[in-house]
């Protein structure tokens, strides 16, 4: 919308991405730069590194992230 107004729109900048693949591929799609602070992996690795979340829950984590209408990530470890 910005850029039908007539606005030049450089990028968007956030302080936090998942990183979900349609969201990434539409960003593309209309050639939009993307610079987030952190994301949704970089978060599972530290809280996996200070014993929030158990290491191998990280896979389960990634892949409600590449496809969350896919619920079989709620299973993890019972």
């Amino acid at each position: 919308m910005l850029r039908e107004a007539g606005a030049e729109v450089l990028g968007i900048v956030s302080i936090f991405t998942y990183g979900m693949k349609k969201g990434l591929e539409r960003l593309a799609a209309a050639n939009m730069r993307n610079v987030s602070l952190t994301t949704f992996d970089a978060i599972a690795q530290v809280a996996a590194e200070e014993a929030y979340i158990k290491p191998e829950d990280i896979d389960r984590l990634l892949a409600f992230r590449d496809n969350p209408s896919d619920e079989s990530w709620m299973g993890g470890n019972k």
